[in-house]
């Protein structure tokens, strides 16, 4: 399963830097109620931001991620 994050920091090596915990400066993509949207392939994510009219090129140098979760 792969969620969308944005991260607040520009760069990676700060991101690696910090502690993760409750608060880490992340946002993620959720549904109505508050849920994690979780997607079955990375090409799914990426393919639904497409669908909602975000360039993803600018997206990923803007701090957002697809990322593997359990």
């Amino acid at each position: 399963m792969y969620m969308i994050a944005h991260y607040r920091f520009r760069s990676n090596d700060l991101i690696k830097k910090c502690d993760w915990k409750e608060n880490f400066p992340v946002d993620q993509l959720v549904d109505d109620n508050n849920h994690i949207l979780k997607f079955k392939s990375k090409k799914e994510a990426l393919e639904t931001l497409e669908n909602w009219g975000i360039n993803t090129y600018i997206a990923l140098q803007e701090g957002v991620r697809v990322e593997m979760i359990q």
